[in-house]
Order: C-alpha cells, then structure tokens, then sequence
C-alpha cells in the first residue's frame, strides 16, 4: 500500500491519485521485498500513460473509435489509470452517446476526485442525456484534456542557468539534488529524500528541475535496492 502525504489515506499501490483528496503525491514502502514490485507497477502506470497519449492524438484527428480502443488498452495494463477512465467518457460524449460515457467519467473522477476535466465532460454528458446537473457553458477541447501532468514537460529543454537558480533559491530543489547523489550509495536514503523533495515542491513550488532531479533520486534508489536483492540472493 502506498499512503497520500497530503491525507495520509492508504491507497492502493497501483493507484496514480488519492481517491480520497484527489492528491498525486503518493508515497509507497521502503521494503526491499517490495522494491521489484514497486518498479514494475510505475512501469506499468508510464506504458499505460503511452497509451493514453496516442488515444489522445487519435481522438484530435476525429478517430474516436480507434482513441477509445487505445485507451481501453490503456485500462488492460493500468485498471486505475484515471485519465484512461476519463478519455473513454470524453470520446463516447464526442461519438453522440453520453449515457454510456457517464460510467466512464465517474470512474475516473472516483479514482481522482480533482480530475477537472473529466468532472467537466461529465456535466456535458449529463446534460445531453438530459439528466439533472450543475449547468457548465462549454465542453473542454481534447487536447486541453490530454494529461497537463509533470510528464508533459518533458520535453522542456534543458537550461542549465534555470536548474543553478532553481538549486539555488529552493531548498527542497537541492535536497533533491542531494538525493540523487545519495541514491548512488544508499537506494533507501535517496528514495526517502527523493520522496521528501517531490511532495514538498509539488506542493509549494513545482519547480520542474526540483521534482525531475527527485524523481531521478528515486529511480536510482529504486534500482540500487533490487540490484542489492539481486546481489543478496546470488
């Protein structure tokens, strides 16, 4: 089980929000028996998110039918994934059947209760399947919908001045910075201090090179535990 650092709720280790708060800052065991599990799982969750991407792009060039499909590949490989849940309804309301997407979009604002999106396609779909509900004046555009998540930014190119300056002036971006060094020599430590710098500066800040060197800290640390099982065991 993972627990929300924001409500302390324990939530589901495939999870990728809090169904309580809606928080995606989730913090999982240290356990080295659990190490290759966790791995696999966030595997899993980046694989699905492929998915739900390239639904995305299908449904902006009007292929609807062929977004859902791959969204509900998406589902086969993460069952939890709420923006998968939410791509299905979203798609289904543009195919002209809002009654069946409505399942689909309070499942995924059940998985993530600050889904915004999928909270506004849900209104649009109660609405024209004529059900009671809080009115809304428009439908979110699909690619407003795509995932706005840190994992969008990817592609941000590298500044180093930008990444000295975040280091800096924040103290949990050189703490993440810390971590990853750590990481190097003690997996555990690096995905604790790793774990500590993303939830404060999703929190506070958001600051891109802070949570991109955190999750990096908590990759390494991550890989040093199961290369140490590995070493263990033979």
């Amino acid at each position: 089980m993972q627990k929300c650092m924001e409500c302390n709720a324990e939530v589901d280790q495939q999870a990728f929000a809090c169904p309580k708060c809606g928080s995606e800052t989730l913090m999982g065991s240290y356990d080295a028996e659990d190490a290759i599990s966790m791995v696999d799982i966030e595997r899993k969750k980046a694989e699905s998110g492929k998915h739900v991407d390239r639904s995305n792009e299908l449904a902006q060039q009007g292929q609807y039918a062929e977004a859902i499909k791959e969204a509900k590949i998406a589902l086969e490989i993460a069952p939890l994934n709420p923006n998968a849940h939410n791509n299905i309804g979203a798609f289904m309301v543009e195919q002209g059947k809002p009654k069946e997407a409505i399942p689909w979009l309070q499942k995924a604002i059940k998985l993530n209760p600050k889904h915004e999106c999928a909270s506004i396609w849900l209104e649009q779909a109660r609405s024209s399947a004529s059900i009671p509900h809080v009115s809304v004046t428009s439908k979110p555009r699909i690619q407003d919908c795509a995932d706005r998540d840190f994992n969008n930014e990817i592609d941000k190119k590298f500044n180093f001045n930008d990444l000295l300056k975040e280091i800096q002036n924040s103290s949990y971006s050189m703490l993440a910075l810390i971590s990853v060094i750590i990481a190097l020599f003690s997996g555990i430590l690096g995905v604790i201090g790793g774990h500590i710098a993303y939830y404060n500066l999703k929190k506070t800040s958001n600051l891109y090179y802070g949570i991109l060197l955190s999750r990096i800290a908590m990759v390494i640390g991550y890989i040093w535990i199961i290369l140490t099982i590995i070493i263990a065991i033979s």
